[in-house]
């Protein structure tokens, strides 16, 4: 049966209610655009033309799969983090508004040292926080040397075709396969190290969002039986990697601050610091290590 334009759309988004699918009229939307290429604007011009059959057909395809929870970013192979376009797919965790957090705090810290600055950018995914940090202080101060690292090779493929898609063909953006500092060669130093490592603490992954419980790769969840598995290994690994006066910064579960903090001092790190997300939660860590 044919439908305008704005039937489709309304239909659609009584089938995302229906199934209980959070944001309905805005996941319903974005798929609209997606198939039809039209913005708010053109759809009102439009909305009462009919919906063409092939993208009908197309909407109601991705509509189905929305109802079963499979993510629109999922569905559409986009999302948008820091004011860019990153691919992504279901072998990276989707870039998450909380990781501009670790963004800014790397930012507003990258003046303290002598450009070239050298990043590491440990556990990237999608690579979102080491293309973004390469794209912002190439504009800020005109050039950096970033290093990026994951243990998947599907996850390196997406954080390739992102660096290729954002910043083109560069010598001053790597791409590594490693289990966290494993194929680096400690002579080699960075000023900031930064991660964004798997927190979840393995019990409650099981009641995680839909979303993200069935859909985004486990290992990029599970931070074992605490949560804290990885912080500990790269708290104690970065201080070989790390300049004199370097600094570690990550982010972290909004309960753990002071687990971290605890192992960060124990290790040799000082003026720990914890920032705050705009819900006010307790979201990223960072301190200096001076040999």
């Amino acid at each position: 049966m044919s439908m305008t334009i704005n039937q489709s759309l309304r239909n659609a988004q009584n089938i995302l209610n229906e199934n209980h699918v959070p944001n309905a009229e805005y996941d319903a939307f974005a798929l609209f655009e997606y198939v039809t290429g039209y913005d708010k604007s053109q759809y009102i011009m439009r909305a009462n033309e009919e919906m063409p059959d092939d993208k009908q057909r197309q909407f109601e395809e991705l509509i189905a799969k929305r109802a079963k929870r499979i993510p629109l970013q999922h569905l559409t192979g986009n999302q948008n983090f820091f004011g860019y376009d990153f691919i992504v797919s279901s072998d990276v965790l989707v870039p998450r508004q909380d990781t501009e957090v670790l963004i800014g705090e790397v930012l507003s810290i990258s003046s303290d040292y002598t450009y070239p600055i050298r990043i590491l950018d440990l556990c990237t995914g999608s690579g979102c926080i080491g293309v973004t940090l390469y794209l912002e202080l190439n504009k800020a101060y005109g050039k950096c040397d970033i290093t990026a690292t994951d243990i998947s090779d599907k996850a390196l493929d997406i954080a390739r075709k992102n660096a290729e898609k954002l910043i083109g063909d560069s010598n001053d953006f790597h791409i590594i396969k490693s289990d966290l500092f494993d194929a680096l060669d400690s002579s080699n130093k960075y000023d900031i190290i930064v991660s964004n490592p798997p927190y979840i603490p393995t019990s409650d992954i099981e009641r995680l969002d839909t979303e993200v419980r069935e859909h985004d790769p486990r290992m990029a969840l599970d931070g074992g039986d605490d949560g804290l598995d990885f912080y500990k290994r790269i708290v104690d690994s970065a201080t070989h990697f790390l300049e004199d006066g370097g600094q570690l910064v990550m982010e972290m579960g909004y309960n753990q601050g002071d687990d971290i903090s605890a192992v960060m001092t124990d290790n040799g790190y000082s003026d720990i610091r914890i920032i705050k997300d705009l819900a006010g939660l307790d979201r990223v860590i960072g301190g200096y290590y001076v040999r």
